[in-house]
């Protein structure tokens, strides 16, 4: 964060690199003739159709889609953790990620800062754009949301493990997997709680492929 600067942005990693892509690409290249793995999905030629499929799946867990019928929990924590690095090889930035880079261009009273847990998060970040600042807490949600206007964080769900979430813009991908089953808006108990005092906004990850809402009343720049 940068004293003086009126908008303070507290970026996720994970909300600028697209690791469900990343797993996708992963299982792909390492597991196509396992009989587990959904072959429709494997098969898809178009990655428009790709992301398509991943963004409106409901759990947060892409692997849900790719290996569907089976728990992977256990493989996604692996992804997650001791894989992370080959994982990253698969990663690709998300269109919100020139957003960012917009932003810092045009708007001087901007400030970001991506949240990253790793040294190996904040190096490819850097490595993308060396004038994106990074902040590296091991544990994401001990990050000082309270120094930030804004916060973009990937799963509403998980909102409640930061402290202090008070007269924020919060921004989140309009995905189905951030949305209340069965419907066109995210959980509205969580919604109750955290519009008192903030603002929440969807934001599409990618201009290309938008979640799109099945309700002609809703619209994913909608205010909650």
């Amino acid at each position: 964060m940068i004293a003086g600067k009126d908008n303070n942005l507290l970026v996720e990693f994970e909300f600028l690199m697209d690791l469900d892509l990343a797993m996708y690409k992963y299982i792909k290249a390492n597991f196509y003739d396992s009989p587990l793995v959904d072959k429709k999905l494997m098969s898809l030629k178009d990655e428009h159709d790709i992301i398509k499929a991943l963004l409106y799946r409901e759990h947060l867990n892409p692997l849900e889609i790719i290996i569907p019928d089976q728990d992977t929990t256990q493989m996604y924590y692996e992804l997650m953790g001791d894989k992370y690095i080959d994982l990253l090889r698969y990663v690709s930035i998300y269109d919100t990620f020139a957003l960012m880079i917009t932003f810092l261009k045009e708007a001087s009273s901007v400030a970001i800062d991506v949240l990253c847990k790793s040294k190996v998060e904040a190096a490819l970040i850097k490595a993308l754009n060396s004038k994106l600042n990074t902040v590296i807490y091991k544990n994401k949600y001990e990050a000082p949301v309270q120094l930030y206007t804004a916060i973009y964080v990937k799963y509403f769900v998980n909102l409640n493990l930061y402290n202090d979430i008070q007269g924020k813009h919060i921004y989140i991908p309009a995905a189905r997997y951030n949305m209340q089953d069965g419907q066109d808006s995210p959980d509205v108990n969580l919604v109750k709680i955290y519009s008192v005092n903030n603002e929440i906004h969807l934001i599409d990850m990618y201009k290309e492929v938008k979640f799109r809402f099945n309700r002609k009343d809703n619209n994913n720049a909608d205010l909650f």
